[in-house]
């Protein structure tokens, strides 16, 4: 969380984050990024494993899938998979 909020003081809100669809909902990150209003691409889990597969990613660091994941949306041919998450209806209240 707190590297989150360091990017979002030293960089803005100029970014975007990608995630496996398992992870975003319920990951605080993703909670901060949708309370801020940065884009939130959500990949499923297949193409997930699809990628780390066939580009021998699961040989590497974590970092390195990262990586690989956050240069998706750039990529037409898996950009229709993916899927903006939108932020929650403000006119709502959390009840829990």
């Amino acid at each position: 969380m707190e590297l989150l909020e360091h990017i979002d003081a030293t960089e803005g809100l100029d970014w975007q984050l990608v995630l496996p669809q398992s992870l975003a909902r319920a990951d605080p990150i993703a909670r901060f990024a949708l309370a801020r209003d940065i884009p939130i691409w959500v990949v499923p889990n297949s193409v997930v494993e699809a990628v780390t597969t066939l580009g021998r990613l699961d040989l590497l660091p974590a970092g390195r899938i990262a990586a690989a994941l956050a240069r998706l949306p750039s990529i037409p041919f898996f950009r229709r998979d993916l899927r903006r998450l939108e932020p929650p209806d403000r006119r709502q209240l959390d009840l829990l």
